[in-house]
């Protein structure tokens, strides 16, 4: 039976230095720390977006609405169901086919390229004298 060579073990005495144990203990704090920090920030947002003064709603990179406060339910009133949907669809629903179209090429042009855009005029729903500004942005998270 043949055994193996003892392996050299290094330890403090053997190279001076106290070994750093390295456990899944840390791993594993550190995964917590950074899920920690994005439950955080998206609470921030969240909050942020809710008691903005203003109408506010967000668009994800899939074309679909995600998010939306109070202040632009009224421009979205009527429209079932609303979160998660296509937001082409959305726009169909409430505004003439011409400023939608318009629209959602502005918002797939910016989600291709980056490049911020901003509507010229608001427009106003098919249905009501309610009208939008959309004003599509480049937003790092």
């Amino acid at each position: 039976m043949s055994s193996l060579p003892d392996r050299p073990r290094f330890d403090a005495h053997t190279i001076g230095e106290p070994l750093v144990p390295f456990t899944f203990d840390a791993v594993d704090a550190s995964r917590e720390s950074d899920e920690a920090l994005r439950f955080q920030r998206e609470e921030v947002f969240s909050a942020l977006i809710e008691n903005a003064p203003f109408g506010v709603y967000v668009v994800d990179s899939h074309f679909r609405l995600r998010a939306i406060n109070k202040g632009a339910k009224a421009v979205f009133r009527g429209v079932d169901p609303l979160l998660g949907r296509d937001f082409g669809e959305i726009l169909r629903v409430i505004w003439p086919e011409t400023s939608a179209a318009e629209t959602i090429t502005a918002f797939t042009h910016t989600l291709a390229t980056g490049e911020p855009h901003a509507a010229r005029a608001p427009r106003i729903r098919a249905d009501t004298s309610i009208g939008l500004l959309p004003t599509i942005g480049r937003f790092s998270g």
